[in-house]
């Protein structure tokens, strides 16, 4: 199987996802035959605690009455005769992580207490001391006061005892492995093999050709690929069990015994030779993921025997915890195959020894291609590499389409920071897309746009040349694709539990849309976007009021309605506009920008102006800055919305009366 091919395969699995969300992709879309999404329906840990250890929790509790401890422990004499659910309630609870089979529980507890004072609530935690092996055993330990697991350096499982971590934290887990397990491999190439690793860690590996039954709901959607439909790769088995495979004739099926123990490499799917990350993948699912599969009494992580549940498409935010497993899995994957700390030191020294390059996406490329050579590894896993790494500029580089490797390009790194924004479009997408949009269909049929080498580039010759009967971007055009090619939206689709690919591209209407209408009065006077933008700058006012003002002309708002939108008073909006120490608040910049619909090159001009930038690493403000770039033409409903699906407050900024959208909790 050639590089091209395993590109072809797995193209559209995102470089990047964020490992510390448990929610299923907000906006995701079914198969092509079905409008439902399956999740998995899987057991909690809070239920089965409390649907086992109710009584108990009670019985501990009384026991530490009668004794005396809990007086000691509240600092007065309780008179309490017992505790009953009238004066005793368990109001949450937490998990944390000791090691692979054992963790912490602790329940917060309220009670109502009768001392000399008078009545008396309490709140404090029973400590739960809980173990996996080939059952689960739980012991509690103690009543305490407080409980500061994060401080005690604990990790925080979920519900579903999946760990949260960041995706920082799984690179720094993934170099704990190779210390723990195999070190010399940390820094040594040559030595870092995954079948060595899965051998330090207890396991096996087997290659069988999994017999998969074919998915109807995907098998003829065009926006998923062959081989990312209803594909299973590897199976990790913690007990024995049969596996039903293909027998050598191609035809005939059988069932094998598989040990436990065993990591199962799925030659249907995965040839041996380039399964290196699936055996990673699996190896971090049992050391990270071992509690969730016992809570879900599972023999293997195979997802063909987790339970499910369909939700309808318009069901945002429900959480997965098989989604939860895989992001942070296929982020280890690449860890445990290219660690952090030395692949850093790689890109920067092969970065480094390019003598010339035209722009950064041929600077990367040329590294990129070096790395894979030094490595033996495709060019699509160096380039995810650098790019999961925070190297955006590699997005410019190594990208195939039609199995052909196109000219490396280079962007403003602001512009291709979300990994839902692409410049890069296959033909085959671009004729679905002029069926079915008819918008894009106008804007080629006016031969605004053409297709040049896997883009879509403004016909013009400052930006695109013909050689050989072909159209290719100019040098110039390769240098900023975001200032002179259509760029385009790309959606998440469903292709198995807990397996969301981009799977659909939409040519972004509402940006041409918005930049159209900011620079319309510039291409009037024959100016190409370039200079029209550099024309519309210079004529914007570097004072905040009046640069606001200028831009509230032009949409042909007034003060007051710009404030109705805004859902403040206009004379309060008059006086933050004039206000540094008001206007310098990145809830109001964010909220002001979208109520003026403003494209993200004038919204960050406006933040600009401000004098406030907002930090792509806390999660809150990437999260602002992924609005202004995707969905600066949806107005502060939708904003709130999408950050509330991502469990984070919505926009406050002094609002006069209620938006009508809740923050989250």
């Amino acid at each position: 199987m050639s590089d091209v091919q395993i590109e072809e395969r797995i193209f559209q699995i995102p470089e990047v996802e964020d490992c510390s969300a448990e929610e299923i992709p907000s906006g995701t879309l079914p198969g092509l035959e079905s409008r439902k999404i399956e999740v998995a329906e899987a057991l909690t840990m809070k239920k089965h605690l409390f649907d086992h250890y109710r009584l108990p929790m009670f019985s501990f509790i009384n026991t530490w009455l009668k004794n005396g401890r809990l007086s000691d422990l509240v600092g007065t004499r309780v008179r309490n005769k017992w505790f009953n659910r009238n004066t005793c309630s368990f109001e949450d609870v937490s998990f944390w992580k000791i090691d692979r089979e054992n963790f912490y529980t602790d329940v917060k507890v309220s009670l109502k207490l009768e001392t000399a004072c008078g009545l008396l609530d309490w709140n404090g935690y029973l400590v739960f001391w809980c173990r996996f092996e080939e059952d689960f055993t739980c012991e509690i330990e103690e009543l305490t006061d407080s409980s500061d697991r994060q401080a005690e350096g604990y990790t925080r499982l979920s519900n579903y005892l999946v760990p949260y971590y960041t995706n920082k934290e799984v690179d720094e887990l993934a170099e704990k492995i190779w210390l723990k397990y195999l070190p010399e491999a940390l820094f040594n190439p040559s030595m870092r093999d995954a079948v060595k690793l899965a051998g330090r860690m207890g396991l096996k590996v087997q290659y069988l050709p999994v017999y998969v039954q074919e998915d109807r709901s995907f098998s003829n959607d065009p926006n998923v690929p062959v081989g990312n439909k209803n594909s299973v790769e590897g199976i990790l088995f913690f007990e024995e069990e049969g596996l039903l495979v293909v027998d050598g004739d191609g035809e005939t099926l059988k069932t094998v015994r598989v040990p436990a123990g065993t990591i199962v490499v799925n030659t249907n799917s995965v040839r041996q030779e380039y399964s290196q990350f699936n055996i990673f993948h699996e190896c971090f699912h049992n050391e990270e993921h071992y509690l969730f599969y016992r809570l879900q009494q599972l023999r293997s992580d195979d997802l063909r025997k987790v339970k499910k549940v369909e939700i309808d498409e318009s069901e945002r935010c429900l959480k997965d915890p098989v989604y939860f497993m895989e992001k942070q899995a296929n982020r280890a994957g690449y860890a445990l195959m290219l660690p952090e700390s030395h692949t850093r030191r790689l890109i920067e020294a092969a970065l480094g020894e390019v003598r010339y390059s035209r722009h950064d996406g041929e600077k990367f490329e040329i590294a990129g291609k070096r790395l894979a050579k030094d490595l033996g590894l495709p060019n699509f896993r160096i380039r995810a590499r650098m790019i999961q790494l925070g190297y955006v500029e590699a997005k410019g580089a190594l990208n195939y389409v039609e199995k052909k490797l196109i000219r490396p390009f280079a962007f403003n790194a602001e512009a291709w920071k979300e990994d839902v924004i692409t410049f890069v479009i296959d033909p085959m997408t671009a004729r679905r897309l002029r069926k079915t949009d008819k918008e894009f269909n106008a804007l080629l049929d006016a031969d605004k746009y053409v297709y040049a080498d896997g883009h879509f580039v403004k016909n013009s010759p400052r930006y695109v040349i013909h050689r050989g009967g072909k159209a290719f971007l100019s040098i110039w055009a390769e240098k900023h694709v975001d200032e002179c090619c259509l760029r385009f939206i790309r959606r998440y689709v469903q292709v198995g539990i807990g397996r969301y690919i981009y799977g659909r591209l939409y040519y972004d209407a509402d940006y041409i849309a918005q930049t159209d209408f900011f620079l319309a009065p510039y291409r009037a006077r024959q100016m190409d976007e370039f200079d029209a933008k550099k024309a519309f700058f210079n004529d914007l006012s570097r004072e905040f009021a009046e640069m606001i003002k200028t831009l509230r002309q032009a949409r042909k708002l007034s003060l007051e309605k710009l404030a109705e939108i805004m859902s403040m008073d206009d004379a309060k909006l008059g006086r933050w506009l004039q206000s540094q120490r008001d206007y310098r608040n990145e809830d109001f910049l964010a909220a002001l920008c979208l109520a003026l619909e403003l494209p993200d090159w004038i919204s960050s001009h406006v933040f600009k102006i401000a004098g406030v930038q907002l930090d792509p690493d806390d999660k809150r403000q990437a999260a602002i800055l992924r609005i202004l770039r995707v969905q600066s033409a949806e107005g502060i409903e939708a904003a709130n919305q999408y950050l509330i699906d991502n469990r984070l407050t919505s926009l406050s900024y002094g609002q006069t009366f209620d938006p009508g959208i809740k923050k989250a909790g």
